[in-house]
């Protein structure tokens, strides 16, 4: 006979090799009449089905799934793996583009569709065809009964939203999947329960809801807590130590962030413990200690390697604080336009304008009005609409006092 090519076919190939009756392979776990109707194509086993098979007729369960295709499907994504750990996306999209109308409906292709999406959003490219791959992926992992997985992919639509500034739509659908979530899943994954709480509280502070968005904060750590997964634990300490500058619920602002600097040193995370450094220095400003920000910064060098607009930006803000206009703006002139926009949180994009409202008011400082107008209107106009934070209002008040 010819090789088999659908997982039906494949299963009734290898059932009689063995010597074996639908029954019999059947046994407890399924009916007879469910198994014929698989072997036959008229249904499609779940992946605990799937594995429950593949255990009996003594195969790996990948072996059913591969399909016939134009597309060298396992080479392929093993050189995506390796592009997409290298953080080389736009490698990523042009290994994959090419073929994806290819694809057959195979778990592993489910998972270049996954590369595919993440690599659209960390390069702002390929919306439209990032929204396509998230519904193809969607069906592939449904065809196999991976629920929590189709789940997963359309978490990944959370970050696209973001790049559109979809902020409701994406707590919208957050709150959605995790309802999803809750009715189809079998067995708990943590990790991503938790992964869904911080999106949550993004996509909350993103419009404003703070207090909610602590709430939310709190309880993915005390998940973490009663589960002994500390996943992300650092970066909710982080984000809290801010929120307490958007509520001005202050008590507890400096013990977060310790705990966020003691997570990020465990983890040895130099990315975390570059946040870590721009929201210290960035809370010492805040607080009015500018000669200690100076200080501190000699000793932030994950943030000066891997973020030098807000480095220059906290030092530019304590030399302007200490009236030395020449010093702030000569680390001020540092920061060049803000790098892409469309993937940062709105707190962020406030934050990096307010550069230029702090280069307005150093320049009306040295006499030169008309350059700090100029700074003051951009600020101003470009961080229209923004929820509310120290940074939007300080923004406002600089357009206010320059151009009233």
């Amino acid at each position: 006979m010819t090789n088999p090519t659908t997982i039906g076919e494949k299963i009734r190939h290898l059932r009689k090799s063995m010597g074996l009756t639908q029954s019999e392979l059947a046994g407890d776990f399924m009916t007879k009449s469910m198994l014929s109707q698989i072997e036959n194509g008229r249904a499609y086993p779940s992946m605990r089905t799937l594995q429950y098979l593949a255990s009996r007729l003594k195969q790996d369960p990948a072996y059913f799934l591969e399909e016939p295709s134009a597309v060298p499907i396992r080479d392929l994504l093993r050189e995506v793996e390796q592009a997409a750990k290298a953080k080389d996306y736009e490698q990523v999209i042009a290994r994959i583009k090419p073929v994806l109308k290819d694809l057959p409906a195979i778990v592993d292709a489910a998972r270049l569709l996954e590369y595919y999406i993440a690599a659209c959003f960390y390069t702002g490219s390929e919306g439209e065809q990032a929204e396509q791959a998230v519904q193809q992926a969607v069906e592939i992992y449904e065809r196999f009964g991976l629920y929590v997985e189709s789940v997963k992919v359309k978490y990944m639509r959370y970050a696209l939203l973001f790049t559109k500034e979809a902020y409701m739509e994406s707590l919208r659908l957050i709150r959605s999947l995790q309802k999803e979530y809750n009715s189809k899943q079998t067995s708990r994954d943590i990790l991503f329960e938790i992964q869904l709480y911080y999106a949550e509280s993004v996509s909350l502070s993103a419009v404003g809801q703070y207090v909610e968005s602590r709430d939310i904060m709190l309880k993915a750590l005390q998940l973490s807590k009663e589960e002994g997964v500390f996943h992300l634990t650092d970066h909710f300490y982080r984000m809290l130590a801010q929120s307490c500058m958007l509520t001005g619920d202050t008590e507890y602002l400096w013990d977060y962030l310790k705990k966020a600097r003691m997570f990020a040193e465990v983890a040895e995370s130099e990315e975390s413990l570059r946040y870590v450094e721009h929201t210290e220095l960035r809370i010492l400003n805040w607080e009015g200690h500018h000669e200690e920000v100076l200080q501190r910064a000699e000793q932030a060098t994950n943030l000066r390697r891997y973020d030098e607009e807000n480095y220059w930006l906290q030092v530019g803000i304590a030399h302007y604080a200490l009236g030395r206009y020449e010093e702030a703006l000569n680390a001020l002139s540092r920061i060049q336009t803000p790098r892409r926009q469309s993937d940062l949180h709105p707190l962020d994009k406030a934050r990096a304008y307010s550069a230029y409202a702090y280069r307005a008011l150093t320049l009306a400082k040295l006499g030169r009005i008309e350059e700090a107008e100029e700074q003051a209107i951009i600020a101003y106009e470009r961080t229209r609409g923004y929820p509310p934070s120290p940074d939007l209002e300080f923004i406002e008040e600089t357009y206010r006092s320059l151009l009233s």
